[in-house]
């Protein structure tokens, strides 16, 4: 759960009051973490989760983790796209994704109505 927004930790003092078992990801031990904050939204700790459950393997699950809050030119890093790179490839054959496609699509100005 994510508590957005609020810096006091409800999530957590419900679980306590609940008598709910608590537990973290373990970021800093896997992953060299960048700028921002390390909460993330529901799918990916769920991803997350799915892929620990599967694989066993936290460098694998971490996979889920956004690129732009992992620190670049690290081992995680190199294993993080690694990982990534069957998902969703940055670029095919040198070229950024925009450019191949907005070939295919006519410029506003040059659609007739």
């Amino acid at each position: 759960m994510v508590d957005k927004m609020n810096n006091e930790p409800l999530s957590l003092a419900k679980a306590k009051a609940e008598g709910l078992r608590m537990a973290k990801f373990p970021l800093d031990r896997y992953l060299e973490w960048g700028i921002g904050t390390k909460s993330l939204t529901i799918n990916q700790c769920l991803d997350i989760m799915l892929d620990l459950r599967v694989t066993g393997d936290w460098d694998k699950a971490l996979v889920h983790v956004p690129r732009r809050k992992i620190r670049p030119e690290q081992e995680g890093e190199a294993k993080y796209k690694e990982y990534r790179s069957d998902k969703r490839p940055i670029r095919s054959e040198g070229k950024p994704y925009k450019k191949q496609f907005r070939k295919e699509y006519p410029k506003f100005s040059q659609i007739k109505y």
